[in-house]
């Protein structure tokens, strides 16, 4: 495609001038601001995917110039995303400040931890993706719209709902295939299930 638009001059010469195979400092303390980034993996398939992962700001840390460390909160019980690096480890992460805007990419190789003394450190996690860096590159912020931020979710660790059961995990047609911690901590605080209607339509009103 280069070839054919003419940007193989220009593709070289962005590589050159951006791509680092290091976090520089300014990398590191824009990863270190973010509430979100977008990853993505290759499932067994070969079909790529991505995925959103949201937290407190520097839920992401950079644990040196070629590393960094993403936790892993309770989620639908698919494990997509660490699954599919457990068994590929090559993965993609795409940081954006849509306030701003700007955006960083970063290639890299993951591993899982799960490390109870590790972990610790992480509050809420349930594992670590631990990347090393192959390469890292801001990308030109022309196409990103500009938003606000409003409020952090309130299910993100430290938050006030951060400890309770997720809503749609109380789905009447689901609630028996849950995990048996999740299914204790229901009954334990008597909620009552929820059809798939009133569940749905709780998502129209923007309930979560």
């Amino acid at each position: 495609m280069q070839e054919a638009f003419d940007s193989r001059r220009l593709a070289n010469r962005l590589r050159k001038l951006a791509v680092t195979s290091t976090l520089t400092p300014d990398h590191q303390a824009f990863i270190a601001a973010q509430d979100m980034v977008f990853l993505s993996t290759v499932d067994h398939r070969g079909f790529p995917t991505c995925s959103y992962k949201g937290g407190a700001p520097g839920f992401v840390r950079v644990l040196d110039d070629e590393t960094l460390a993403l936790p892993s909160y309770d989620g639908n019980g698919m494990y997509l995303s660490a699954g599919n690096a457990a068994a590929n480890a090559k993965v993609g992460l795409l940081f954006i400040d849509f306030e701003r805007p700007h955006r960083l990419r970063i290639h890299g190789s993951a591993r899982l931890v799960r490390d109870d003394a590790e972990l610790a450190t992480f509050p809420g996690a349930e594992l670590l993706l631990v990347v090393k860096v192959y390469e890292a590159f801001v990308n030109c912020p022309r196409y990103v719209h500009r938003y606000r931020r409003v409020k952090t979710s309130p299910f993100v660790p430290g938050e006030m709902r951060a400890r309770e059961v997720a809503p749609w995990k109380n789905l009447d047609i689901i609630r028996d295939d849950i995990p048996v911690r999740d299914r204790r901590r229901l009954q334990e605080a008597g909620t009552a299930p929820v059809t798939r209607e009133e569940y749905l339509a709780r998502l129209k009103r923007g309930e979560t």
